[in-house]
């Protein structure tokens, strides 16, 4: 479901990182805030419910493009991969626009695997979103490790009818941002679709291509530069969510609706982030200003001594 934003004119995106506990989905997240620019992304924040762990940030400023007026702008979510946590997984995935299944390439994963991707197509049922409409691409994590199962392989378990697929190594960034920038392809077209300027063919191949332009530098960037960030540059803002006393998780409906309210909350904070760090480029810009105004001689000054 598209959201709308008349305050800042602005249309927010979701995509969301579905797949098995521990298969990368956090890694990727981190790996995607890590390489693009600070001042075109929020914090990086985690939703805390009992012991699970929901992950979120805004990619605010990349050009996008505009439709009917709106400025793009997209949400990147993560989902818990623990079976309990289910209700968190539903409830993050309403309103999801496009979907990334980060599978586990380790043979044992497999059918951890198939199991993540039942449970994709049974949230998305509960979410009224269509499995073969919604798009989505997968990304096949861990090919850095020993044994792993084949692409060939995951593609028969997963993979059809047939999506885009990426093999990718979420610690070193290999693969993420062509992940990234494939599903940002496919919903930027899906949305375009859903607000009427689907049949303008040339509409949405400029939308994808100013997509395509805008993350060409982070994918470039994450392929030079794969270190992992420093410690201090992956914390994440923490936002308590409901826990009981003996930290046993809600029924779903309180679990979800504290979800929803959480990331509203986050989303609030991620505002006042973007609006406070305009505010101090507008306040460095006019202090330079102000400085070498005062630093300049006057016209009547007099010349020599």
């Amino acid at each position: 479901m598209v959201q709308f934003d008349n305050q800042y004119r602005q249309i927010k995106i979701k995509i969301v990182y579905y797949g098995p506990a521990l298969g990368g989905k956090t890694t990727c997240l981190q790996h995607i805030h890590q390489v693009t620019d600070p001042q075109r992304r929020t914090k990086l924040y985690s939703l805390n419910t009992a012991s699970d762990r929901t992950l979120f940030f805004d990619l605010l400023s990349l050009n996008l493009g505009r439709i009917r007026g709106y400025r793009l702008a997209m949400q990147l979510y993560t989902v818990p991969g623990q079976v309990q946590y289910n209700a968190t997984r539903r409830a993050v995935l309403s309103g999801a626009d496009g979907v990334v299944f980060v599978a586990d390439s380790q043979v044992n994963q497999r059918e951890a695997n198939r199991q993540a991707l039942n449970n994709l197509w049974e949230n998305l049922g509960a979410n009224g979103l269509e499995r073969d409409t919604l798009p989505l691409v997968f990304q096949y994590n861990k090919r850095d490790l020993e044994p792993i199962l084949s692409v060939a392989d995951l593609d028969g378990d997963l993979n059809s009818p047939r999506r885009p697929a990426f093999p990718t190594v979420a610690i070193t960034g290999d693969g993420v941002m062509e992940g990234f920038a494939a599903i940002s392809e496919k919903t930027l077209a899906a949305v375009a679709d859903k607000l009427g300027v689907g049949n303008n063919v040339q509409a949405v191949e400029r939308l994808q291509e100013q997509a395509r332009a805008a993350l060409k530098p982070y994918v470039h960037d994450s392929r030079t530069s794969p270190q992992p960030p420093p410690e201090e540059q992956r914390q994440v803002m923490v936002t308590g969510g409901p826990t009981s006393g003996d930290g046993v998780v809600p029924q779903d409906m309180l679990v979800g609706e504290a979800v929803r309210a959480n990331l509203a909350m986050t989303d609030l904070n991620a505002r006042l982030d973007t609006v406070t760090q305009h505010l101090e480029r507008r306040l460095t810009s006019l202090t330079g200003s102000t400085t070498s105004v005062a630093r300049s001689p006057t016209s009547g000054s007099p010349r020599g001594s």
